[in-house]
């Protein structure tokens, strides 16, 4: 499946602000996520996420 030009521009579009503001972003999808569905919780209590360095556990 090829991806159309119109999916290229958006991401081209949007890599700088999500370079930026990343972390933000994807901590407020999750606040969202759990507050409407608190059974998704469940399936990262148990995930223990690493630092790409190996320098143990990631934010929690």
């Amino acid at each position: 499946m090829m991806i159309s030009q119109k999916t290229i521009e958006i991401v081209k579009a949007t890599a700088p602000i999500l370079k930026e503001k990343g972390e933000e972003v994807t901590q407020r999808m999750y606040q969202i996520t759990f507050e409407e569905r608190p059974d998704y919780k469940r399936g990262f209590e148990t995930t223990w996420m690493q630092h790409l360095d190996g320098g143990g556990q990631a934010h929690k």
